[in-house]
């Protein structure tokens, strides 16, 4: 099961390469492992993606102090 804090956001910890993810559509429930992807971009910000199975990029999230 994927860590979660108190309000059902999943944790991407330092140590985790992956994460299951439960997605809930219209023909039921299915757990997928999603791939926990850590690069820096040109400004050395951290860059967080969940890539799917299929490959999809589903979520970006930009960490760190932009350049003025």
């Amino acid at each position: 099961a994927a860590a979660q804090d108190e309000k059902g956001c999943i944790v991407l910890s330092a140590e985790r390469s992956e994460v299951k993810v439960r997605l809930y559509q219209p023909a039921g429930a299915v757990t997928e492992t999603w791939r926990i992807i850590r690069e820096k971009d040109a400004r050395q910000n951290d860059i967080i993606r969940l890539q799917r199975p299929n490959g999809a990029l589903v979520m970006q999230n930009l960490q760190g102090k932009e350049s003025p």
